[in-house]
């Protein structure tokens, strides 16, 4: 059995009762390996946390996540092989072996739409740059998160410039955000690190599940005020429609306990069930005061597609900011229990 261990402040690779002393060098994603003479250099990704080394400088991986797998097929990705790897790869997770041909439950009609509706305005609203400019336009600025700059490539950040307290964010793909309530405290290193990998070809949010509206979008890095919400929580409140018609809704809550998903019915009734691993929060979080505007205002941005989900914070002040618009909901990725409701879900979405 192979080991690494530490003796006396020295790393060896054991083998046996042979112990092999090694060096490491660590600078931002690469990691310098000296063993027996060689030195041998390995890298992060921060996107897929996965490690690789360049050869003729590609990039080769030890081990391919789905993103990475799908990315490095991207010129035989026709539709017909995305829609086989979209059944092959979803389907142990929603629980049932998708049929994408008729599309009958929420999961099935997500991916089926990612396949068949390339509406120009899906990649607009998806970017969560672009889309502050579509919605200003539909619903006035005032709903709009004011942006302090925007950059094509980390190098033309100024940091200096920016506010003590803001939010960083790359815009074509989810989760990637850094809020920074303190700039003292920022690790550049870290931060610089972060964004530069985030911009990179292969962390488009297409190649994760063919997510459509990401696959023509250009990356921009941006920063937005940073906003306060009530009760020290954030909380984010999400509006499904199908062509104008709004179906349910789910408050999203408890991010510094592990996120909490509770779900409302076209009534603000509670909906029992659950959505993929997150449970409802408990206590059941009450309405914000102003949903009913939320609603008119997802409403307005929601009209002319066969499905999106139109997102809101509210502030302690009760001030409504625009989150963002995404047309494919846990990337039609995520169970629901009881599995029911996938089904009676899906019947709400209308893609014909």
């Amino acid at each position: 059995m192979i080991k690494k261990i530490v003796k006396d402040q020295k790393r060896y690779i054991q083998l046996g009762k042979l112990e092999i002393p090694y060096e490491v060098e660590v600078c931002y994603d690469a990691r310098k390996i000296k063993l027996l003479g060689f030195s041998f250099t390995y890298f992060r990704d921060v996107v897929s946390k996965e490690k690789y080394i360049k050869v003729l400088n590609k990039r080769v991986y030890f081990h391919k996540s789905r993103r990475m797998r799908h990315y490095a097929m991207r010129d035989r990705l026709s539709l017909e092989n995305c829609e086989k790897l979209l059944v092959k790869e979803i389907s142990p997770h929603v629980g049932y072996t998708m049929d994408l041909k008729n599309p009958r439950t929420f999961n099935e009609k997500i991916n089926w739409l990612k396949l068949h509706y390339h509406d120009p305005r899906v990649t607009v609203c998806a970017d969560k740059f672009a889309v502050k400019n579509y919605a200003k336009e539909l619903i006035g600025e005032k709903y709009i998160v004011p942006t302090i700059g925007s950059w094509n490539c980390v190098d033309e950040i100024d940091f200096e410039s920016l506010p003590n307290q803001f939010v960083l964010k790359v815009n074509w793909s989810s989760g990637f955000n850094i809020i920074v309530k303190d700039k003292n405290a920022l690790d550049l290193k870290d931060v610089k690190l972060k964004l530069s990998s985030w911009m990179n070809d292969s962390a488009n949010s297409y190649y994760d599940t063919f997510n459509w509206g990401y696959k023509h979008m250009k990356p921009v890095i941006f920063a937005e005020e940073y906003i306060e919400q009530c009760d020290g929580q954030v909380y984010d409140y999400k509006f499904y429609f199908s062509k104008g018609e709004f179906i349910y809704m789910f408050i999203a809550t408890d991010r510094a306990d592990g996120l909490t998903y509770t779900f409302f019915d076209e009534n603000l009734e509670l909906l029992p069930f659950t959505y993929g691993k997150k449970p409802n929060a408990s206590p059941i979080p009450a309405m914000p005061s102003g949903v009913q505007q939320m609603i008119a205002l997802a409403k307005v941005l929601a009209s002319d597609f066969p499905f999106v989900r139109v997102d809101f914070y509210e502030t302690d002040r009760g001030k409504i900011y625009l989150g963002e618009m995404t047309f494919y909901s846990g990337g039609g990725t995520l169970k629901f229990t009881p599995q029911e409701w996938d089904l009676r879900l899906g019947r709400k979405i209308h893609i014909e």
